[in-house]
């Protein structure tokens, strides 16, 4: 082409093309939007990098199961030494959100993949797990009862961005928003936002627990010592990713969690 001044624009047009269509598409695919709860199966979602070589299948599942993992239980430390998913500060201290990376030994052999779904900038890979696994597993890691969240996606059956501007309320139930700019790759975009979800649901976690300590008995007790600068170390189990979307316009992603008290 003789115009170089043309050519660019051509190019940048079928480049927006392009990334307007892959974004429609993230935005509809269900169970990445979505994140809910089938025919007796919880499902868990992550979008992904562009992996090459022959262990991507295996990092795709790794990364799913992942998820599940997070679920189960995340540990939050002061002065953690492990590499973290994210921090925030409390009292004046900065607490490290991290996963735990034995679980996910545990939670493989249980987990059945469902995707992935090839994407022009990555790729969304999901697994399902049964009810009666979930439940399994959650008992290996918590005291508490299993948080079963189904009712929940019936009650948020709202889309972006309603969800967004009218963050739901249900008694005995906290919900997390969080959102991303900050990032390049749109599937750093994801897990950022993914994190600050589960940490804005964390935050308000802690204003309950030390307010009202007698309200939400011993499940929570360790949680009040960090909260209160009495330990170090802590755990919290049953926060989930269930709503996400991503606004192209902004560059914005947004994702929704909830947990049980």
């Amino acid at each position: 082409m003789k115009n170089p001044k043309q050519f660019f624009m051509i190019v940048c047009f079928i480049s927006a093309v392009v990334i307007l269509f892959s974004t429609e598409k993230i935005n509809n695919l269900e169970l990445f939007n979505t994140i809910g709860y089938q025919d007796g199966f919880v499902y868990f979602s992550v979008l992904n990098p562009v992996y090459v070589g022959e262990d991507k299948d295996e990092k795709l599942i790794f990364n799913a199961a992942k998820e599940v993992a997070k679920f189960l239980s995340i540990d939050l430390a002061y002065n953690s030494s492990a590499y973290p998913i994210g921090s925030f500060y409390l009292n004046n201290n900065t607490i490290f959100v991290d996963y735990n990376t034995d679980l996910i030994a545990e939670v493989l052999p249980y987990i059945k993949v469902t995707l992935p779904k090839k994407l022009d900038f990555g790729t969304v890979s999901a697994v399902k797990i049964s009810t009666s696994s979930i439940n399994e597993l959650w008992n290996k890691v918590n005291s508490s009862n299993y948080p079963d969240y189904s009712d929940i996606i019936s009650f948020v059956n709202t889309n972006y961005p309603e969800w967004f501007y009218n963050l739901p309320t249900k008694s005995g139930y906290i919900f997390g928003l969080g959102i991303s700019d900050d990032m390049s790759n749109l599937e750093k975009k994801f897990e950022m936002s993914d994190y600050r979800s589960m940490v804005d649901a964390i935050n308000t976690l802690s204003i309950k627990v030390s307010n009202e300590l007698n309200r939400y008995d011993s499940r929570y007790l360790n949680l009040y010592n960090l909260f209160s600068s009495q330990s170090s170390r802590a755990s919290i189990s049953g926060i989930k990713i269930i709503k996400r979307y991503y606004l192209e316009e902004y560059g914005l992603s947004f994702s929704l969690s909830v947990l049980r008290l």
